[in-house]
Formats: structure tokens, C-alpha cells, sequence
């Protein structure tokens, strides 16, 4: 699954880099913090959900993406909105969950029908 992650903080981005814990702050001034753009060694798994108030196919209606188990993979790019908000286009894949039910194990849509 590809998105843009639009709440950009060096906090999220640093989870797609698998770098979280990399993360330092200065007190300054003026305040800064710091995030080095090496991925670290080892992916780390988080469940996503993906929601919106037009994900339905029936229409104008809320629906899901519900994925249990996967990663971030591919290459992080930084992007800006005609606002000049920051952005990163990321992509999610997901992994099989045992743990979950046969049809379910890549994760299921649930959308609102009326």
C-alpha cells in the first residue's frame, strides 16, 4: 500500500526509517531536533489502519483498511503540499498474520453501505 504520511514529525518519520529511538533533541536556542537518515538493520512490524470519510465504493461513506501485520519498505520521499506542508510518500507491505483467520490473514476492507 502506498500513502503519504501528512502528520510529518521527525517522531513518524524516523518509524519508517526504523530509526525511532534515533530521534535527539537540543535545547538551543533554537530548539532543534536531529534524525539521521540511515534505516536501521532491522525492519520494524506494525499493524495499520486506514480510514477515510470517502473509502467507500457506495458512495460518500467511511470505510478501512485494516492491516494487522507488515512494514515499511521502498524508499521515503519527502514531498510538499501547495501550502508548503511537508509530507512523505511511503509504502506499507503487508506481511500474513496467522493469527488472524483465513480470508483475514493480509487484513480486511470494512466500508460503510448507507
Amino acid at each position: 500500500m502506498k500513502f503519504n504520511l501528512v502528520s510529518l514529525t521527525l517522531e513518524n518519520y524516523a518509524k519508517v526509517l526504523d530509526a525511532a529511538s534515533d530521534v535527539t533533541t537540543a535545547a538551543g536556542p533554537p530548539a532543534t531536533k536531529k534524525m539521521p537518515l540511515k534505516r536501521g538493520a532491522n525492519p520494524t512490524e506494525y499493524a495499520m489502519l486506514f480510514r477515510g470519510p470517502a473509502a467507500s465504493p457506495y458512495g460518500l461513506l467511511p470505510g478501512m483498511y485494516v492491516l494487522p501485520r507488515g512494514v515499511f519498505d521502498g524508499e521515503p520521499t519527502a514531498t510538499f503540499a501547495k501550502d508548503g506542508s511537508p509530507a512523505l510518500e511511503c509504502e506499507f507491505h503487508v506481511l500474513e498474520d496467522d493469527a488472524q483467520a483465513e480470508a483475514d490473514k493480509m487484513g480486511w476492507l470494512v466500508v460503510q453501505t448507507a
